[in-house]
């Protein structure tokens, strides 16, 4: 097993040794909290011999070693890191496999792979995503998954599978963001109403899932062979309605408030073109906006006719599994937080956020520029304004490199936040941090 060390890779092999099933997990680092009996090894999927040794012997590899990056602006050097590890990696796994008598290969692709276009209950007939300007991750994803489908012949037999966001107590991404977010009260506003709806999968299911489509693949007439399949919990929800059990939690009040993502998009890209530039990584991508803002959630009819699996574990119950841990996670976000970025009063954010977000909108945006010119009053031409807003962008840009280098040099913590309030407000972030900068070190 690839990814050993990964959220899912340490959870399908603890089952599958619970089951008494040799086990064998592959990553760069050691995983921890796995069940005795189970065979580490620690090299690079991009070392081609490391990953020829690790499946000598090996019956059934699942391939879930990764790396998330769903940038579309990215530096040559990220490109290529991605490249290497999703899609040379596949190859050097595939090539292995065929080299050490290896049966089957089950991989972990991603929804992803299709997410150019907005799907409400598609099947696996959804074409790949057009990879022209698409992010690292969708891009990487789908071409490993095509070699991975091809391998399929006499001597290997392939399957992929595409879950939804996976969650669950323990897992990395998710429900930590959510948590960090909530608390730090920056969860105050719908994208575009919050209507968009996406899958998700409990870890529990996901598992099982890699365990039915490899028994499958052992049968003379497997179905699954050369295949992929999306694997969700069949309720698709809103990001922000997914949640909302944790805010609850929380004592967070559910936004009601909202954004048209055609405002938020200017920044998701600024905040990928920084992040590339060496600044600090964007809160919310392009790619993640998108699955905010259209329908992507697919059926899961093609996995249970093809190899009998089916979601166990509703939303309501996997929040509920998670409840003790979200707690956990709320109380490490706390105790961080008592040493938090200062915040501007709510005046500055209504005056600056407000003011550049009406600029932006003008600017960019000719629906709202009409509304204006129709409703309100004359305006200066869009030139002018895409002008002036281009600027106002590059002053608090440069400000925001400034606060990101200010807050290194000095030790504080959370320099990638300070650079962020700065990117959105300004002076009056920026002010704050040169005034704690003074008290903390006499200057």
């Amino acid at each position: 097993m690839t990814g050993g060390a990964g959220y899912l890779g340490r959870m399908l092999a603890t089952h599958l040794a619970e089951l008494g099933i040799p086990v064998r997990v592959f990553d760069r680092v050691r995983p921890i909290g796995l069940p005795a009996g189970v065979e580490a090894r620690v090299g690079d999927i991009r070392d081609a011999t490391a990953v020829h040794q690790a499946c000598a012997g090996v019956d059934t590899v699942f391939h879930a070693a990764s790396v998330i990056q769903p940038l579309r602006i990215a530096s040559e050097a990220v490109r290529a890191d991605v490249r290497a590890i999703n899609v040379g990696g596949t190859r050097n796994v595939l090539d292995a496999a065929r080299a050490t008598g290896v049966a089957r290969v089950v991989y972990t692709s991603s929804v992803n792979v299709v997410v150019d276009r907005p799907y409400a209950g598609g099947d696996e007939s959804a074409p790949y995503a057009d990879l022209a300007g698409i992010d690292l991750y969708t891009e990487t994803k789908a071409e490993a998954e095509r070699l991975v489908l091809a391998a399929d012949g006499d001597v290997l037999a392939t399957c992929a599978l595409r879950p939804g966001g996976i969650y669950g107590p323990g897992e990395p991404q998710h429900f930590p963001r959510i948590v960090r977010e909530a608390l730090q009260g920056r969860v105050v506003a719908l994208i575009d109403g919050g209507r968009a709806l996406a899958d998700n999968v409990y870890i529990d299911d996901l598992v099982a899932a890699h365990r039915m489509a490899a028994e499958a693949l052992t049968e003379a007439d497997a179905k699954n062979r050369g295949r992929a399949y999306f694997i969700n919990d069949g309720e698709p929800q809103n990001y922000f309605h997914f949640f909302r059990p944790t805010l609850d939690a929380l004592g967070i009040p559910f936004p009601t408030r909202t954004v048209p993502a055609a405002l938020v998009e200017p920044v998701t890209q600024l905040g990928e073109l920084l992040h590339s530039l060496g600044g600090p990584r964007p809160p919310l991508t392009t790619m993640e906006l998108d699955k905010l803002r259209h329908d992507h959630f697919f059926s899961i009819g093609g996995a249970a006719r093809d190899f009998g699996w089916r979601p166990e574990v509703p939303p309501a119950e996997g929040h509920r599994r998670c409840a003790d841990w979200v707690a956990q996670l709320a109380d490490e976000e706390r105790t961080r937080m008592a040493d938090d970025v200062e915040r501007p009063a709510l005046g500055w954010w209504i005056a600056i956020g407000g003011g550049m977000g009406l600029l932006l909108a003008l600017a960019f945006v000719p629906e709202a520029y009409a509304f204006w010119r129709r409703h309100v009053g004359p305006m200066m031409p869009r030139r002018v304004l895409q002008g002036i807003a281009v600027v106002a962008l590059g002053l608090h840009a440069g400000e925001a490199a400034y606060a990101y280098r200010v807050a290194r040099k000095h030790g504080l913590p959370k320099a990638g936040k300070w650079a962020w309030q700065t990117l959105l407000l300004g002076y009056p972030s920026l002010r704050l941090l040169l005034a704690r900068v003074r008290r903390e070190t006499g200057a």
